[in-house]
């Protein structure tokens, strides 16, 4: 243990150098005046880019259409694959990745790298620092999202044809956890989007601002009331986000979170998965026989999947019971499925025995009748209804009167319908909507939300107090400005507070007491009796973090006169109260490492005070030395450790 509260000092110190330590500093990035925003929403079945101008103006947001040089008339999402040479170097995005790899030798193939639904692996594993590509060679994951960046980026810029004033904003996941959002990050730097013109907005949070624009437009206040769920289906992931639309005087203004963002794996690719499993059974082939088929055919096996059934998906109508598609089968996959169990792919199916599934001999096809198709979709719609149905009834979510469902996944008629249907028979006062533009709503929204956020600090700032008093009449008597007022003058809604997921707090050392503590934590040090392994909260579960609040701060001194650093351990716990840091749930979020501390004067206290900004979509870290009333910003170097789905940050 490197260091020991001092409570009693918390109060003294913070109104000794509250300015310096604690403040948000709002002149440095958001006072800059952009004239673009650039939004690139990176999905795991394809991607958008975005562009808006200084003002906010949701119907003035372009959205781009011209992928790989062909304008094709009708907004479209690039899909999200990736191919790179044998050089490791970038060779093609999108749809021209899919042609180029289509047409490459099986030995020439075996070379490249070739990825498609990668950003799942930032949701799986989020600290893998390798991703398998689909033939089962392997990349630096930080390579792989970069090199797709920058082709996002490069294209944005070929569009806007400059980068002078831009703000770039880039979409992420809600239910993603910091290790994740910190190796997005990392992949924007390696490319020059940097912390100071690059925002990470997340996706659900996006969706809802542009389709609260949307309902506005459509006239839905009245049946919407103020209290909404938006469920964001992507092709990925599920986010779901519960919000409250403040009204003051009569306008629609801000929103702040009723419950922390949830979600889980759910998405669109999860049916497509379905239907990879029901392959399977019909070919009677082993998952190492899958495995060895998904990597030697690797873009026949793709077709299948992530393109024939992908798209022919969405055509699956729940007031056509009598409809069905087909979907091709390459003859190379029929090939190895006969070379692996002796028998055709039709012969397969008879035997299957199923009346819903045919074999199409004229187009080489498997037909899928609608009972067929309601079985892939119904574990991934019970699943999603689940999720939202969990956040109705929480106590805090009472009010809510309307759902809203955005995303590509969410222009399925049948994944509509169903959550509709089902919601009407469990909470029939709860309203279910679609978005005008599901597939566009998030990009749409990035490009606001920044717009907003830019507009709201900006109108906290002193240099925006200080032209409008300029402004005033001289004749005013005692003229202001209050801006705590500034919610008011937002005449369309902008996230203002947001709820955390978890309990977060740092390991540290408290003196021992006989009763209190845990003896198989005592510690002796210096000529003083220590308990270890204390947890120190920063934030609750539940808590609702403004975006006015200040940082959230701890203060502690090293234990040792010689140190020059000192380690921070930040842990996360579902639990409301934690004690200890070992307690049942409570497990390690990001390590700190702060350097440069001042050296050790007997005359004068030592202290240092870690400051954790909750609001931002990235947990921001500082810190600062206090020696007497000398207040210092000192080093920190923090890294992002995860477990599985459970975020820092809540959102």
């Amino acid at each position: 243990t490197s260091c020991i509260s001092k409570k009693r000092a918390v109060t003294t110190l913070r109104k000794r150098h509250r300015g310096s330590a604690s403040k948000r500093n709002i002149a440095t990035v958001y006072m800059s005046k952009y004239t673009k925003y650039v939004a690139i929403d990176f999905g795991t079945s394809g991607c958008a880019i975005a562009l808006g101008f200084a003002e906010p103006d949701p119907p003035g947001i372009l959205v781009y259409s011209a992928w790989n040089g062909v304008r094709t008339g009708v907004d479209v999402k690039c899909p999200s694959i990736l191919l790179v040479n044998p050089s490791k170097e970038f060779e093609n995005f999108g749809e021209e990745a899919y042609k180029a790899y289509s047409k490459l030798s099986k030995d020439d193939a075996k070379k490249y790298y070739y990825f498609y639904r990668f950003k799942m692996n930032l949701y799986q594993a989020p600290d893998a620092t390798m991703i398998k590509a689909a033939n089962g060679k392997e990349l630096p994951a930080v390579d792989v999202f970069a090199m797709a960046l920058k082709f996002l980026r490069d294209t944005a810029l070929g569009w806007i044809k400059s980068d002078d004033q831009v703000k770039w904003i880039v979409t992420v996941p809600a239910i993603w956890s910091d290790a994740a959002k910190e190796m997005m990050r990392s992949a924007s730097n390696k490319i020059g989007l940097t912390r100071d013109s690059t925002m990470l907005v997340y996706e659900p949070e996006a969706a809802a601002l542009f389709s609260q624009y949307d309902l506005l437009r459509q006239e839905l206040t009245t049946d919407y009331e103020n209290c909404y769920l938006v469920v964001d289906c992507g092709g990925g992931t599920v986010d779901i986000a519960a919000h409250k639309l403040i009204k003051k005087g009569g306008q629609n203004t801000t929103i702040t979170e009723l419950a922390p963002p949830s979600g889980d794996s759910c998405g669109g690719f999860a049916v497509n998965d379905q239907f990879e499993l029901l392959l399977q059974k019909i070919f009677k082939i082993s998952n190492q026989n899958l495995l060895q088929i998904k990597e030697k055919y690797s873009v026949q096996w793709n077709k299948i999947i992530n393109d024939n059934f992908e798209k022919s998906k969405f055509h699956v109508d729940p007031d056509k019971p009598s409809s069905s598609i087909n979907i091709a089968i390459p003859k190379s996959i029929c090939k190895e499925i006969y070379s692996l169990t002796g028998k055709s792919v039709e012969d397969l199916l008879q035997a299957f025995k199923n009346k819903d599934i045919e074999w199409d001999d004229d187009d080489d096809a498997i037909v899928l009748k609608y009972p067929v198709l309601l079985d892939l979709f119904n574990p991934i719609t019970n699943k999603i209804y689940l999720l939202i149905k969990k956040v109705l009834t929480r106590e805090d979510c009472k009010s809510i009167s309307a759902v809203l469902m955005v995303g590509g996944f969410a222009t399925s008629n049948l994944l509509y319908a169903d959550i509709k249907g089902k919601l009407k028979r469990d909470f029939p006062n709860v309203e279910t909507y679609r978005s005008s533009d599901p597939t566009f709503s998030v990009v749409k929204g990035a490009v606001l939300n920044a717009q907003l956020k830019t507009k709201y600090l900006q109108m906290k700032s002193p240099s925006f107090v200080t032209s409008k008093l300029a402004s005033m009449s001289i004749h005013s008597e005692s003229p202001s400005i209050n801006t705590d007022s500034c919610e008011e003058a937002m005449t369309l809604p902008f996230v203002v507070s947001r709820k955390m997921r978890y309990t977060i707090g740092v390991e540290t050392s408290v003196l021992f007491e006989d009763g209190e503590h845990n003896e198989s934590k005592k510690l002796s040090q210096g000529g003083e009796t220590y308990c270890t392994k204390v947890f120190y909260p920063l934030v609750k579960a539940n808590e609702s973090i403004h975006i006015d609040a200040p940082k959230k701060k701890y203060l502690f001194r090293p234990l040792s006169e010689e140190q020059s650093k000192c380690d921070v351990t930040i842990f996360a716990s579902e639990k409301e109260n934690v004690k200890y840091i070992d307690d049942m749930g409570c497990q390690v979020r990001a390590h700190v490492e702060i350097s440069g501390l001042p050296k050790y004067n007997s005359d004068l206290s030592r202290e240092i005070e870690l400051c954790v900004d909750f609001y931002e979509t990235e947990c921001e870290i500082s810190a600062y030395s206090v020696v007497g009333n000398d207040v210092k910003k000192v080093t920190v170097d923090y890294h992002f450790q995860s477990s599985k789905h459970l975020p820092l940050l809540s959102s």
